[in-house]
């Protein structure tokens, strides 16, 4: 028995070997028959990019930019503060979508938006703060049926556009 044991073992891991070298040949194509045939692919870049344009809108809704700067302000309480962000980037991170339920209910991406800024400062009543590292924000997005969806980030709605102006 313990021979048979030892068999049926070793088969199965020449199996799986030989399988796992199959699957390594990077030479090995597969053309599909016909285009009726054909697999579609998402195409995660363009709703990347879509997705990046939304929330960049959403973005640019509630800053300024000026020069290489995007500059905000908030009222908290009758405290007025200003915010000048530089090196900022925006990053997908999303998919299709991932469950039947999303595919029906007409989902065709859903993730994040990383707003990323370099650099980060902070006026408050006159006097701006040292330049720090910025850590940025997560905004949501969904696009379904055909229309993007921006959650609401409340960081970012408190801000409010503002003139440029010269700086120190």
């Amino acid at each position: 028995m313990r021979r048979f044991q030892v068999a049926i073992l070793f088969a199965i891991l020449f199996c799986v070997v030989m399988a796992c070298r199959q699957s390594d040949n990077s030479g090995i194509t597969v053309t599909p028959a016909s285009p009726s045939h054909a697999v579609s692919t998402p195409q995660t870049s363009s709703l990347d990019n879509e997705a990046i344009a939304a929330v960049k809108e959403f973005w640019e809704q509630h800053t300024t930019k000026c020069g290489d700067s995007y500059f905000s302000s908030e009222d908290f309480r009758g405290i007025i503060t200003q915010h000048e962000y530089k090196g900022v980037s925006f990053v997908a991170k999303g998919s299709g979508p991932s469950t039947e339920a999303d595919r029906l209910n007409g989902i065709e991406w859903n993730g994040v938006v990383q707003q990323r800024a370099r650099l980060q400062r902070d006026n408050h009543e006159g006097v701006w703060s040292d330049w720090k590292s910025s850590g940025g924000y997560d905004i949501g997005a969904t696009k379904r049926q055909g229309r993007w969806l921006v959650t609401q980030d409340i960081h970012i709605t408190q801000q409010r556009k503002m003139e440029c102006e010269p700086v120190e």
